[in-house]
């Protein structure tokens, strides 16, 4: 039972580091060069992404939070 927490947790924190990885080269891959180095929001095109990709992000975070309580 401990391994498996403790497996749940790597999995978890491997996923979140490839998430961030992946966000960070989409949000370069999709961005313009002057949206990209500005501090501002972006183009709608860019906000949708960042708004898609969070939504999918917190999806998994919950499916992850649900199977921690089951144990």
């Amino acid at each position: 039972m401990f391994f498996l927490m403790l497996l749940l947790q790597f999995l978890f924190f491997f996923y979140d580091f490839i998430f961030q990885v992946l966000h960070y080269f989409f949000q370069l891959g999709f961005s313009q060069p002057e949206v990209a180095s500005s501090w501002g929001c972006g183009t709608p095109e860019d906000v949708t992404l960042r708004l898609v990709v969070y939504h999918i992000h917190v999806r998994i975070f919950r499916i992850f939070r649900g199977v921690e309580q089951l144990f």
